[in-house]
């Protein structure tokens, strides 16, 4: 059984993103203190000793992610999920990780920081040739149901990395109010 690492901070969704990923066959590890990104990040890396997949807990996979049984061992891969804020397709949560490419991360982890670990991961010269994006299906949705402060934390880390543009906000704001 594969398993699938869900990483939380509370989420209103972690009930039913654990939920689904358990009525799809996969055994679900819940990290869910409270902790900064970077040192979450590191905890999922020294956990994944076999192929797994990562998962947000406010991304609601469908029936495609099984799709990732099927992935070799030396692959990293982004699956497209339905993104609330882009009020698009794109690539985002789950990323589905090879055991080898655990293995990588985990004899790089000193050079990985902790604003955006997985990118970084994602970027390592000995990863980024093994990378894939899965993109010819929706794989789930990300970003619905959220709470205001999960929306705020949103927000914020679009508008530090400069993505604002990218983004719908003026949508978001619309639909949460329904």
């Amino acid at each position: 059984m594969l398993k699938a690492y869900l990483t939380t901070i509370g989420e209103r969704t972690t009930d039913i993103c654990k939920w689904q990923l358990e009525r799809l066959g996969f055994e679900v590890v819940l990290l869910d203190k409270v902790e900064p990104w970077g040192e979450k990040y590191r905890r999922f890396i020294r956990l994944a000793n076999e192929n797994c997949l990562r998962v947000d807990a406010d991304v609601i996979v469908n029936k495609n992610i099984l799709e990732c049984k099927n992935l070799p061992d030396d692959v990293m891969a982004q699956f497209t999920c339905f993104d609330f804020y882009r009020n698009d397709v794109w690539n985002t949560c789950p990323v589905y990780y090879g055991k080898e490419i655990s293995e990588i991360i985990k004899s790089n982890l000193d050079k990985i920081g902790n604003n955006r670990p997985e990118t970084e991961a994602w970027r390592l010269p000995q990863v980024q040739p093994l990378t894939l994006i899965l993109d010819k299906k929706c794989y789930g949705m990300h970003g619905f149901f959220q709470d205001d402060a999960t929306h705020g934390r949103a927000y914020q880390n679009r508008k530090d990395r400069g993505q604002l543009e990218q983004f719908d906000f003026e949508l978001v704001e619309r639909l949460k109010k329904l």
